[in-house]
């Protein structure tokens, strides 16, 4: 019996981790593989993201949101390439957001939460325009 749950938690796990991994490279437009884009964190840190995001029991596309947001404020913070990488996931990333939340994948209060931190990381480190006059 014990066999049988751990199989079953084991491959409810790695759907989910191919699930949080194919919404950032098919919705966000984020290479998730280190070794191609030296800008996304190693195995061992997308690891402990994916680890936090099963054992807070959020939805794929909740801990895909929130890596991605994660991704995007370190490049935003960095020099204008990363923040060229910044720029571009950006409205994919505001995307996922707003089709998570009307299909009921993201939380209401993770969906503010996360909403809030893209738009005061872009005013902030992308349209410092919109820092300076809003």
């Amino acid at each position: 019996m014990g066999f049988l749950g751990f199989g079953s938690s084991r491959r409810e796990r790695v759907q989910f981790n191919n699930e949080v991994r194919d919404c950032l490279r098919h919705n966000c437009l984020i290479e998730t593989d280190s070794g191609k884009n030296p800008r996304f964190p190693g195995p061992l840190v997308f690891g402990q993201l994916l680890d936090e995001g099963w054992h807070t029991k959020s939805t794929s596309t909740e801990s895909a949101a929130y890596i991605a947001i994660a991704y995007f404020m370190g490049n935003a913070q960095r020099d204008e390439s990363d923040k060229a990488e910044a720029v571009r996931i950006y409205g994919p990333t505001a995307q996922l957001l707003e089709s998570g939340r009307t299909l009921g994948k993201i939380s209401p209060e993770k969906y503010n939460r996360y909403r809030e931190v893209l738009t005061r990381y872009y005013r902030n480190h992308i349209d410092t325009r919109a820092a300076h006059h809003g």
